[in-house]
């Protein structure tokens, strides 16, 4: 589960869940004023109550197309000791109408038209998605305002250490999302963004087509010895090929394209120091 992910195949959870911790008659301020959902009480009671009410403000808040998905998993213990950590892999962004319908998309080129319901248990609020093809995936809610949107998934999970003995975990992740604005609507904006554990050089260019001398290659943007996270935008044509070049430990390094918000896909070719897209990537 935790091998690179070709982005030519978003991949998708079974038992996605979020969480959450909060104060029934809080709710609606910490949604208007953008505040998070964990960390607030109603009153000394361990469980809190949350009514129909509640939820159809959650709803509105939800209401919106939320964009550039980031996943992050880690394999955790009973005791949730990480047993290993740091993947990044693809996620799809949301569309939800305020009602019961989601519009979701993995990549550019992919919609599909689901179904959703809010549900409470415990104090916390869930989220559950229906796909066309009858699965559904659970989200608990970690937090949320009106720019924000993070949600949490747990599933069980065998792991194996060095010396081959199996310890029974959970793969736990987590996807933030981000609202959409008028920007990403109107700006045809590729956005790169590369998240990296050691030191690491980018390099990102666009390969054009002249329709008169074949493409062309043309670098944008590169940086040397860098660390943590690194981000590049760019106005983008139809037919533009996004080529993103990646010196540095690929098993501690990663990166995510969109345009206009939505998962750029394609193939990655990496040895031991380097990765570089090659297939797809394409704008449309």
């Amino acid at each position: 589960m935790f091998v690179r992910e070709s982005y030519a195949s978003p991949i998708r959870h079974e038992y996605l869940v979020l969480n959450r911790q909060k104060v029934k008659k809080f709710l609606f301020v910490l949604f208007a004023a953008a505040a998070m959902f964990a960390g607030c009480q109603k009153d000394s009671s361990p469980v809190v109550n949350i009514s129909k009410a509640d939820l159809s403000v959650i709803n509105g808040q939800l209401k919106g197309t939320w964009l550039f998905p980031v996943q992050t998993m880690n394999v955790v213990d009973s005791t949730n000791k990480v047993l290993a950590g740091g993947q990044y892999m693809t996620a799809p962004a949301f569309q939800f109408d305020g009602s019961t319908k989601v519009t979701i998309m993995p990549d550019i080129q992919t919609k599909q038209n689901g179904t959703y319901a809010l549900s409470t248990d415990k104090g916390y609020i869930y989220l559950t998605i229906f796909y066309p093809d009858g699965s559904s995936i659970k989200y608990k809610v970690v937090s949320a305002d009106a720019q924000n949107l993070k949600l949490s998934a747990s599933q069980p999970y065998t792991y194996y250490d060095d010396q081959g003995n199996a310890t029974e975990a959970s793969a736990v992740s987590t996807i933030s999302l981000k609202k959409q604005t008028s920007a990403d609507v109107t700006g045809s904006l590729v956005r790169v963004t590369v998240l990296g554990g050691t030191k690491y050089n980018v390099g990102i260019y666009v390969l054009r087509n002249t329709h008169t001398a074949g493409d062309t290659s043309v670098l944008l943007n590169s940086q040397v010895n860098l660390s943590g996270s690194y981000t590049y935008s760019f106005v983008a044509r139809p037919s533009d090929h996004v080529k993103v070049d990646i010196f540095g430990d690929p098993s501690k390094t990663t990166f995510y394209a969109y345009y206009n918000g939505l998962a750029l896909t394609g193939s990655i070719q990496t040895d031991d120091t380097e990765m570089v897209t090659t297939d797809g990537w394409n704008i449309p």
